[in-house]
């Protein structure tokens, strides 16, 4: 087609100009830059020419609505639409699918009413489902010259993929075990991401300026094609192939793990694979990770890796050991970091935006990745936590570009067992749409209970669409790998994990603050660990009254102060540092996960076994030339559980952290541990209790669970059923297509985790030019950013609330959004640390803190 034998197709604008008086890009130029991204995108699937063409035909109509009246009279005039340009969209594929669509892609009507669907929803959600009276409104409103201009589109569109069918969607999907309804609703989600991420390729104009309307259809396809090659290579979508070389080049080691010598002798099996790694911390899962996922790549499993974390505290730790990551891929890899927090990380920021062709680089970021979360899932090697992942699941807006972004991952997830009932259940769900998509998982756990991995081996046959095979097992170590089949092996433990850490019950707070105090004057490294922040800063107070200064690291400081903390832990603790002399270091579940830490001496408020074991594993961590203690002992504050137990059995020593978990759960561990006296990770020669442990806490009831406590575990089993159940509502249907998941929200509004309403705020400071923030820098969003901290919404209102009308806040936040305005609480913070007619003050070395009012 020539622009003369159509003059009006491109004169319908696509895009705004970006500044008064520039060029309007044509609405059909604009749909075949996005249909070039998505040709070059799509290749990588290997779908065969037919397929591919009619994927591609419809990804260029993904914006057909913006041929219609009311959206050229937006652009021009600046009118109010009526109707959203995707809902056109949508009707025009519908209006033309008789007469020109059905009889060119065929296959069935619902295959591609699904895919029309994908195609318009390209803005996070699918377009509203029209009813008959809508439809005709719909097109009333698009106007009849806009009716001619379509159909002329649809049929130049058809005659640049000559070869477009639908039809083979039937046969590939009945023979992997689905049917062709089936193989519908797999491919909208998959292709409603794929066309979303090629639009926002496409709609940047430092890859596609707007131009005048000179070149036919036919010229100006060829032309974006080019522009396409240079987008993606810009962005870092096409930087980089998984390493062909031999897997153990990822990590030299003279000797390898029996874990990691077990995935290097397993055989994968056909299509996706789940593998789940069960060892000791310490073992070195990580790396037999990363080695399986290696030849999961060259296995063509997937063209990049996303490692999902349970915090953005283990999320940063991981970034620190990313050069053995890079070494996975052929060239310069994209890299992005995850998580709400990654703009502050100091060595994620460091390669944004750095030249792709530096011949030093190993690795980057383009600023494209980086400008949001969504992206980053994009990277070829991805790091960030769990609920970037989990947000595929749940109705929030790009939910099917995370999902697309990570069918072509392998996707590993470490602390598998770290997760509460909801965030299980969301784990699962996400675990069958990654089958279902094609893709990968790897589980990595230390303690992982017989119930929750079923669930999970379950999730993933169930995405797999194909036959299930038994995969039980109860050893430990073990590995486990199944896809086309299943194999589970028995993994030996490694020598250096194979020990015995003796528990101690400790039953008064004083005798722990002597414990501690003894062990600093012998020269040892301690950890107090508290399951709440308030009796971490009550740990505090009464060594600073025995004369014991310490370092307090929990979440309730503001980031700066907090990632400084957890900098000036590692400078202690971490492998290699010397110590001179003893210290203690009391935290909260902060200390249980990520850091890579060494304690001579530990003593813990009880918490479930789980937690403990993760607690225990920072015991003896790392080989030391000698140490001023003994051996291994996790001392435990907790109440005897074979003494009197009342209802509230535990929270006259435990304080705030009884509420924390499960009554059931604390009692179970404190008999378990009671009846042990150890935690004995396997060794050759014998059996570990690990598991055993963590079953006994997993089956309550072989507890024989005290009387007293059966109304609380009865009212937490309630809260867990209900927990399930509220998740199971919240999350996308697998059995669905796209098009069903018609309400999307933000992802604030469908959080990944339930947890206590939260208020952040913002510390400020009082200079001469008002209120600036808690952290001195050069950048004020950057500085307000790190100066943030997070406290209960109960707590905060317990605390007598700043104004948020006082006249000089009232003026910090003038210039802000109504977003912002309405999410963060500015707080001044006086010369003293106190905060105006408030009961919150704050200290660098304690953080936020509560007065005893407030805690109430």
């Amino acid at each position: 087609m020539t622009m003369q034998s159509n003059s009006t197709l491109l004169s319908w604008p696509g895009k705004s100009p970006a500044e008064p008086g520039g060029v309007f890009h044509p609405a059909v130029y604009h749909m075949l830059d996005v249909g070039a991204v998505l040709n070059l995108l799509l290749a990588r699937a290997g779908f065969e020419r037919p397929l591919h063409e009619a994927l591609c035909a419809l990804g260029v109509l993904h914006d057909v609505g913006k041929i219609s009246n009311s959206f050229r009279d937006m652009i021009e005039s600046g009118a109010t639409q009526e109707f959203r340009h995707w809902r056109i969209s949508m009707e025009w594929f519908r209006h033309f699918d008789e007469a020109l669509l059905g009889p060119a892609l065929g296959s069935e009507s619902y295959i591609r009413d699904c895919l029309y669907f994908s195609s318009a929803g390209h803005h996070g959600g699918p377009p509203e489902d029209n009813g008959p009276r809508m439809r005709r409104r719909l097109i009333q409103i698009a106007g009849s010259a806009a009716e001619q201009d379509v159909r002329s589109l649809i049929e130049t569109v058809l005659e640049l993929f000559p070869e477009a069918s639908l039809a083979s969607l039937n046969e590939t999907f009945e023979e992997s075990g689905g049917s062709w309804r089936t193989s519908a609703r797999t491919l909208s989600w998959w292709y409603a991401g794929l066309v979303s991420v090629s639009d926002w390729i496409g709609s940047n104009v430092s890859w596609f300026p707007p131009v005048e309307p000179t070149l036919s259809v036919d010229e100006y396809w060829r032309e974006a094609g080019n522009k396409a090659e240079d987008a993606l290579a810009e962005c870092g979508l096409s930087s980089a192939s998984p390493s062909s070389v031999a897997v153990q080049s990822l990590f030299p080691f003279d000797r390898y793990t029996p874990m990691q010598n077990a995935v290097l002798d397993v055989a994968l099996p056909e299509g996706q694979s789940l593998a789940i790694l069960e060892d000791a911390t310490g073992s070195g899962k990580t790396e037999a990770a990363l080695l399986l996922a290696q030849r999961m790549l060259q296995a063509g499993k997937g063209d990049g890796i996303f490692f999902a974390l349970p915090t953005m505290a283990t999320a940063n730790a991981m970034f620190g050991r990313l050069e053995s990551m890079r070494k996975m891929f052929d060239g310069t890899p994209s890299l992005a970091l995850a998580h709400g927090r990654a703009r502050f990380h100091e060595g994620f920021q460091s390669i944004i935006g750095a030249e792709r062709d530096e011949p030093d680089l190993q690795m980057s970021c383009s600023n494209w990745f980086a400008d949001g979360r969504r992206k980053a899932l994009l990277a070829q090697i991805g790091v960030g936590t769990i609920d970037q992942a989990l947000l595929g699941v749940l109705p929030t807006r790009y939910n099917a570009l995370r999902l697309y972004a990570l069918s072509r991952k392998v996707l590993i997830v470490d602390e598998a067992h770290d997760y509460d009932d909801y965030m299980q259940q969301e784990l699962e769900a996400l675990m069958t749409f990654q089958a279902m998509l094609g893709g990968s998982v790897i589980l990595m756990t230390a303690t992982l209970p017989q119930g929750m991995r079923k669930r999970l081996i379950s999730a993933f046959q169930e995405g797999r669409l194909s036959e299930s095979f038994s995969a039980t097992g109860s050893h430990y170590p073990q590995l486990t790998v199944l896809g086309g089949s299943a194999e589970v092996i028995q993994v030996d433990p490694v020598d250096e994990t194979s020990r015995v850490v003796q528990v101690s019950r400790i039953d008064s707070l004083e005798s722990a603050i002597d414990l501690l105090l003894s062990s600093v004057n012998e020269g040892a490294a301690c950890a107090f660990v508290r399951n709440s922040v308030n009796e971490a800063i009550e740990a505090v107070f009464a060594l600073r009254a025995r004369g014991c200064e310490c370092i307090l690291h929990h979440a309730r400081f503001a980031l700066c102060d907090r990632l400084a903390n957890e900098q000036r832990v590692l400078d202690l603790l971490g492998k290699g540092v010397a110590r001179k002399q003893g210290f203690v270091v009391v935290g909260t579940q902060v200390l249980e996960h990520s850091l890579d830490i060494d304690f001579d001496v530990m003593v813990s408020d009880l918490a479930p076994v789980g937690a403990l074991i993760q607690r225990a594993g920072r015991l003896w961590r790392h080989e030391r030339p000698a140490r001023p203690v003994p051996g291994p002992v996790l001392h435990v504050l907790s109440p005897d559980p074979m003494g009197e137990v009342a209802a509230e059995w535990g929270k006259a020593l435990l304080g705030d952290g009884w509420y924390v978990y499960e009554t059931a759960d604390l009692w179970c561990t404190a008999k378990a541990l009671s009846d042990a006296g150890q935690i004995r990770s396997p060794s050759k020669a014998s059996e570990g209790n690990v598991r055993a442990l963590v079953e006994f806490v997993e089956r309550r009831d072989e507890a024989e669970l005290p009387a007293a406590l059966d109304a609380a575990a009865m009212q937490d089993e309630g809260n867990r059923l209900s927990d399930r159940a509220f998740a199971q509502l919240n999350l996308l249907d697998a059995n669905a297509d796209y098009a069903s998941a018609q309400a999307v929200f933000s992802d604030e509004e469908f959080p990944t985790r339930l947890a206590t309403p939260q208020v952040t705020l913002r510390l400020a400071r009082r200079s001469d030019a008002g209120l600036v923030p808690w952290y001195e820098g050069h950048d004020d969003s950057h500085s307000w950013g790190l100066s943030e901290v997070s406290i209960s919404r109960k707590a905060w209102e317990r605390a007598k609330p700043v104004d948020q009308e006082l006249a000089e806040i009232r003026e910090l936040k003038r210039d802000m959004a109504d977003w912002e305005k309405m999410k963060y609480q500015i707080v001044p913070i006086e010369s003293s640390g106190m905060v105006a007619d408030s009961l919150l003050r704050y200290d660098t070395g304690l953080g936020l803190v509560l007065s005893s009012q407030a805690q109430e």
